[in-house]
């Protein structure tokens, strides 16, 4: 997390702003503003194409200058193992854990999704956004064009719930043990906030590219 190779890659977004693709309803003249402040040519703005397939470049890794603080954790466990001996026959070594958990850590590490990066830029005018957007004649879909993704503090992250986990063997004689395990786990909550602009993910029952 401190010394990451800085790489390019592909990542989800859906809409750029400052394309074709903003809604007629919502272009502005702040917005417009934006646009051309970040490098849109004023006559291109919302004429230039969206981002493609749902995919735009990023830029990751570590930013030397800007590296990560530590993340702080305020974490609750607690749990019972249960080893019985009733059930000893064809199948040997029986476990059974139950366990409840409350995490919430806060400047947790990670980066924010490309589709946030522009939320934030243009439809909040937060500039340090606007600063990680990086375009070439305007756009977002040539080469060395694309949005900086690079490692940093996230405002906060919050998960409990149970998990249930169960194991047992059978001997198979010159041909070793089969062991047998699985583990079931039930969030009562999965939540997360990127920064003070960005509203809280909540991912409970819910699974994709930034539920995963």
């Amino acid at each position: 997390e401190l010394f990451g190779p800085q790489t390019r890659s592909l990542q989800n977004a859906n809409l750029d702003p400052c394309s074709v693709a903003q809604p007629v309803a919502e272009r502005t003249p702040e917005l417009r503003a934006l646009c051309v402040g970040t490098g849109v040519p004023t006559a291109q703005v919302w004429q230039i194409e969206n981002v493609i397939s749902g995919q735009v470049n990023t830029f990751s890794g570590t930013d030397p200058l800007a590296q990560p603080d530590p993340e702080q954790a305020d974490t609750f466990t607690a749990g019972v193992v249960w080893t019985p001996d009733m059930f000893e026959g064809t199948f040997k070594n029986w476990i059974f854990s139950l366990d409840y958990y409350d995490i919430e850590v806060t400047d947790y590490i990670g980066t924010f999704a490309p589709q946030e990066i522009l939320d934030g830029c243009y439809a909040f005018a937060d500039l340090s956004k606007c600063d990680a957007v990086v375009r070439e004649s305007g756009l977002l879909t040539l080469p060395s064009s694309g949005l900086e993704t690079y490692t940093t503090n996230l405002d906060y992250l919050k998960v409990s719930g149970m998990e249930f986990a169960f194991s047992f063997g059978a001997p198979l004689g010159d041909y070793g043990d089969l062991t047998f395990s699985g583990n079931v786990n039930y969030y009562f909550e999965n939540e997360s906030k990127a920064d003070k602009t960005t509203p809280v993910l909540d991912c409970l029952g819910y699974y994709g590219a930034s539920c995963g």
